[in-house]
């Protein structure tokens, strides 16, 4: 069944490891070219503490500012996800990807047209348009649907481990536990083969240049970004045909248009026996329960007690 759980763990663990896949590829063309890393800022702060060294501090690549701009840019993309999800609820990363994938290809397209060389100085800085991107991927993943790190394997081997330490107990792992060692071993080895596929381009293009190696990466995350938010909750349509059902079924004399339509009974009964299970699966409440038998039955069952 498309909304059953197996389905919906299948959809996440593709849709994690297609972003993780993407963002090893980038972060090694990133690494070859700016000496700094695209989607994670842990391995940026340890540049930057190098980059206080007197030795590189002349470097404009390797200076304290370069590194900071660029963990700020980062820090926007994760600011302006969290702005525009408060904004559009489970929307955010969708509503981003398509700005923020315009401006990371428009960037991508200027170094391959050769507009910016290599030797320019404002060359470094081309990074700041591939920066918030990442800080939507990284704040998506961890308060999104997902909810796992796809830029980095340090929580993904901490899983593992756990889970390795309990076994060695000969304890018995929970369908949960087993649920995130899976995804933890996904993940991890779709950032190797990404980081594989991104050192193989490198290795390719040396002499030429990584430039225009990024250019699918954009609409991939935009496409990703999409399928996370609209992908997360299935059976839009159903929940709202079913919404439409038991508004006809509450009111006898419903109508569409200029006719009347008078919903089946047989119709109605089936759709409220069905609610609770499309609702709970869509992420939504359950139906209250009504009221009016208890009361009906209480108020007929008084008069028995008083005889």
């Amino acid at each position: 069944m498309p909304s059953s759980e197996a389905w919906r763990t299948f959809k996440h663990r593709v849709i994690a490891c297609s972003l993780a896949f993407v963002s090893g590829y980038t972060d090694v063309i990133s690494v070859t070219r700016w000496e700094v890393f695209a989607t994670m800022m842990t391995g940026n702060v340890v540049f930057l503490g190098r980059s206080l060294t007197p030795e590189q501090a002349s470097s404009p690549v390797l200076s304290a500012p370069y590194y900071l701009v660029v963990m700020m840019t980062f820090f926007i993309g994760a600011l302006t996800y969290r702005l525009a999800e408060a904004r559009w609820p489970s929307r955010g990363a969708s509503t981003l990807g398509l700005p923020f994938g315009l401006m990371m290809l428009g960037a991508e397209l200027v170094l391959k047209m050769g507009w910016t060389p290599q030797g320019n100085s404002l060359y470094p800085l081309t990074i700041v348009a591939y920066a918030p991107m990442f800080g939507v991927l990284n704040a998506a993943c961890a308060a999104g649907q997902l909810a796992t790190p796809t830029t980095m394997t340090t929580g993904h081997l901490l899983t593992l481990a756990a889970s390795g330490a309990k076994l060695c107990r000969r304890q018995k792992l929970t369908h949960v536990e087993k649920t995130k060692v899976m995804m933890s071993m996904l993940v991890s080895l779709s950032i190797f083969a990404g980081a594989v596929l991104g050192g193989f381009v490198y290795w390719v293009s040396s002499e030429a240049g990584t430039h225009g190696a990024l250019l699918p990466v954009a609409p991939a995350l935009a496409l990703l970004f999409w399928l996370h938010d609209h992908l997360a909750k299935p059976r839009r349509l159903a929940k709202k045909l079913s919404k439409l059902r038991r508004a006809a079924c509450k009111s006898p004399d419903s109508k569409i248009g200029n006719a009347e339509v008078k919903p089946n009974n047989d119709e109605c009964e089936a759709e409220s026996g069905e609610d609770s299970t499309v609702d709970l699966e869509l992420g939504g409440e359950p139906p209250e329960a009504d009221a009016t038998p208890r009361a009906a039955t209480s108020a007929a069952a008084g008069p028995e007690k008083t005889m």
